[in-house]
């Protein structure tokens, strides 16, 4: 039997995405009151990253594996909103990105 704390920790950590995606749309509105967390970026990515893995099963890779069609759409499709929303902040650095990719089938960047 679990006991009553087991069983809150359990409730709060099956909600883990539902307080990532609140506290993502709280330092949306109001960035300046996450001013403080900013030297904690990475450690906090890892702990959600971690948070988020923890709640795999193996029946989850299974399902990718029996349908790889519909798992690599959506990944495309991820990939590409994640390229359409994030364009208008990144041009100049994806149209550079993109101008070393041509040159880089070229062989050689001087035969421009």
């Amino acid at each position: 039997m679990l006991k009553g704390w087991q069983r809150n920790c359990i409730k709060i950590a099956e909600w883990f995405p539902l307080w990532i995606v609140s506290g993502c749309f709280w330092a949306w509105w109001q960035p300046e009151a996450w001013l403080w967390f900013q030297p904690y970026i990475a450690i906090g990515l890892g702990v959600i990253m971690l948070g988020m893995g923890l709640t795999l099963r193996l029946a989850d890779f299974s399902a990718v594996l029996r349908m790889p069609k519909i798992a690599a759409i959506g990944v495309i499709f991820a990939a590409l909103i994640g390229i359409f929303i994030m364009a208008p902040y990144f041009w100049p650095v994806l149209v550079i990105v993109l101008l070393m990719v041509i040159l880089m089938t070229l062989g050689n960047g001087n035969k421009t």
